[in-house]
């Protein structure tokens, strides 16, 4: 800012201040009067009650005065002379006097006494009011001036104030607009180096995600290829397995009969998880196709039901079907079928000496069916993660139950594939209930 500029804004703040200081003085001095003004206009009323009264009890004779002149005469005893201006108090003690000769023995000489000297006051009441008006208006009018004046100058002061911020921030914007002027330019540069690095790196980003691709290729390939090539042999192990079992049957040898169920229960974990890697390939691949075709819920549940019954057994378990006659859908039955078993699975495997239900119910366009078990269940944190790949409950290398945690894995992105939900509930100590809800269409 330059130094006149500085020098008129120093001196307008100061006529500001001084025009402030100006008002406030006569702010005071102006309620002084109204205060001295106030106390006159009481006294006035008092003393005119008064002499109104004692008019009238000297034309009744002076021989007494009524309750109502006492009751003015003490309200005007109270009256303070050093409140008054000088003139005024000393005609209010002379007035004081009067009322109290009057007081003490009230005759018509008394009380004319009292009346002349009430005259007087009132009399010198409005004259000390008539002057302090006089100078109550004078004051009130340079106050009203000095108020325009301190706004005006105050006026001006914003004014300077607006200008001199609009020219800092014209400078500050120019300032602003050179730097990003340069700032530019060097990111202009910049970039002008770096286009050829950007390329290069674009281009090793498209070669490197064209071996990503061809690499998931491959392995969804192989996953694919193996998981059929290992299950022909294992399906022929399967059925030699239960043919051994039938012969060793038929001639009553138990043990090795014992021998070859375990055979055949290995077996059957094998082709279960080589399932679920098959599952799990065509869902990556993409390529997922639903058939429809009418299933009857009671006959399907009873199936699975039985397939667990073996691994039930041998833990205590025992699982019953609470699904109403004739209840039929349309739906993909071998995906619905898969992802029921896995649920049932699980519920035999983890439950111990205890009981699971199946229960199914149909609308018009869904189908639920609900897996419940009374085993140790599990807690709701597990619930979120149980259906992640390869988890267990139970993380331990010493844990009680087998199971590579493909199966719930499964189970839900065939749901999901399927336009469904595959929901788990449960708490520890209060057993487990999973909820199978896919679409469903009216039987044909």
């Amino acid at each position: 800012m330059p130094m006149g500029w500085r020098l008129g804004f120093g001196l307008l703040v100061l006529a500001v201040l001084g025009f402030a200081l100006w008002s406030v003085m006569l702010v005071v001095r102006v309620r002084e009067l109204r205060t001295q003004v106030e106390r006159n206009v009481g006294c006035l009323l008092q003393a005119t009650s008064l002499q109104r009264m004692t008019s009238a009890a000297i034309e009744g004779g002076g021989r007494a005065v009524p309750h109502e002149w006492n009751v003015a005469a003490n309200g005007m005893a109270q009256q303070d002379p050093d409140g008054l201006d000088e003139a005024s108090g000393r005609v209010l003690r002379a007035t004081l006097v009067a009322i109290e000769a009057a007081r003490a023995g009230p005759s018509v000489v008394t009380l004319g006494a009292l009346r002349t000297a009430l005259d007087g006051l009132v009399a010198q009441i409005r004259r000390d009011n008539a002057e302090r008006s006089a100078v109550l208006g004078a004051s009130w009018g340079a106050l009203s001036f000095l108020v325009f004046m301190a706004l005006l100058l105050a006026s001006l002061v914003v004014v300077l104030v607006a200008l001199v911020e609009l020219r800092r921030r014209q400078a500050l914007r120019l300032a602003a607009e050179i730097a990003t002027t340069a700032e530019t330019l060097a990111e202009t540069r910049s970039a002008l180096r770096a286009q050829e690095a950007v390329a290069r790196l674009a281009d090793e980003l498209r070669v490197a995600r064209d071996r990503a691709e061809e690499a998931s290729a491959t392995k969804t390939r192989f996953m694919a290829t193996m998981s059929h090539e290992l299950l022909t042999p294992l399906n022929i192990i399967m059925g030699y397995a239960e043919l051994v079992r039938e012969r060793c049957e038929e001639h009553a040898l138990a043990e090795v009969s014992g021998d070859v169920d375990k055979l055949e229960q290995a077996a059957q974990g094998l082709f279960r998880l080589l399932r679920h890697v098959l599952d799990i390939t065509e869902l990556d691949s993409g390529v997922f196709e639903t058939e429809q075709e009418d299933v009857e819920l009671g006959a399907m549940l009873a199936r699975v039901a039985e397939e667990s019954r073996p691994v039930a057994t041998r833990n205590g378990t025992s699982v019953t079907l609470a699904v109403p006659e004739g209840l039929k859908i349309r739906c993909d039955r071998r995906r619905l079928e898969t992802v029921v078993a896995e649920a049932v699975s699980n519920a035999s495997r983890f439950t111990k000496r205890g009981h699971v239900t199946l229960r199914a119910s149909a609308e018009p366009a869904w189908a639920l069916v609900e897996v419940v078990d009374d085993g140790p269940g599990m807690h709701p944190e597990d619930c979120e993660r149980a259906t992640t790949p390869f988890f267990q409950a139970d993380g331990s290398s010493t844990r009680a139950h087998d199971g590579a945690g493909l199966g719930l894995t499964v189970a839900t992105r065939l749901c999901a594939r399927m336009g469904g939900t595959f929901e788990l509930r449960s708490a520890p100590g209060q057993g487990t209930t999973v909820s199978i809800r896919v679409p469903s269409q009216p039987p044909e």
